[in-house]
């Protein structure tokens, strides 16, 4: 079976990828959706998170 692994086209990943994951699946949960907008800002190397807070009251 090792072998019939070696032969097929997948894709590869990096460690910085792996970690960019991660991070992003650990840090998302600790921000509730009704409370805030997070918006993925692509900047430089890596990912940035620009964060809004909602602001529900008077409505």
């Amino acid at each position: 079976m090792e072998d019939d692994l070696n032969k097929i086209q997948l894709s590869k990943s990096s460690r910085n990828s792996e970690l960019e994951t991660i991070s992003r699946v650990r840090f998302l949960p600790l921000f509730s959706p009704e409370m805030f907008v997070l918006k993925t800002e692509i900047v430089d190397n890596g990912i940035d998170f620009r964060i809004e807070i909602i602001n529900n009251k008077g409505i």
